[in-house]
């Protein structure tokens, strides 16, 4: 599921001061969390409040499959483009940013006005703070419903595993906790050749421009 996206400038929020919040890739490792314990919600019959229900939405691709290759392969051209684009980016993206920043640095005095005038221009400079690559998605008109997935995959498969902080205890899993591990585990597998180059990209789009 997009954050940046969602966090559309409308009259509600006019009275909110804008600072930016750079999220990390240190997010997987509670999403990681998050999957173990939505399976043994799902066991006891519990899996009806929204957290549960985004954990099984973006828990895996379509059908529970294997991650390919191909998979694999899109998810590195959108994050490719993404961190390209944060490199190199346009005069309109400069503006957006230069936008937000004034907001950021004036916000209770702004003009409502302007804010809903500047909507488009705003979620673009959110995204390139933390979310390039759902821009780069949307603007090429590709399958967001399955970049998202696999990109929930792989880049929880590239966290820290749950019970190495001693969080966790993985003998007392369920069978379906076990499952989703062993997904995570196998996702780990897949992705282990590309997993210098998705830990660099997934730093440098995360992180975004800070113009």
């Amino acid at each position: 599921m997009r954050t940046a996206r969602k966090l559309r400038f409308g009259i509600p929020l006019l009275a909110v001061v804008f600072p930016v919040l750079v999220t990390g890739c240190g997010a997987s490792d509670a999403h990681r969390q998050q999957v173990v314990e939505t399976a043994s919600a799902e066991e006891a019959g519990l899996s009806s409040d929204s957290s549960t229900q985004h954990a099984n939405e973006t828990a895996s691709p379509a059908s529970n499959r294997p991650l390919t290759e191909a998979d694999i392969q899109f998810y590195l051209s959108v994050m490719r483009a993404a961190a390209d684009r944060l490199d190199h980016p346009t005069p309109a993206d400069r503006a957006a940013l230069a936008k937000l920043e004034a907001l950021n640095n004036g916000a209770s005095g702004v003009d409502p006005a302007v804010i809903a005038q500047s909507s488009d221009e705003l979620d673009l400079a959110m995204e390139l703070k933390n979310a390039a690559d759902d821009r780069i998605v949307r603007e090429r008109h590709l399958d967001d419903d399955r970049y998202q997935k696999i990109k929930s995959r792989i880049e929880d498969a590239g966290a820290p595993k749950v019970g190495d902080g001693g969080e966790s205890n993985p003998a007392s899993y369920t069978p379906t906790q076990r499952a989703a591990m062993a997904q995570i585990s196998n996702d780990s597998i897949a992705i282990a050749s590309h997993a210098k180059e998705i830990a660099a990209l997934i730093n440098r789009v995360r992180n975004g421009i800070t113009q």
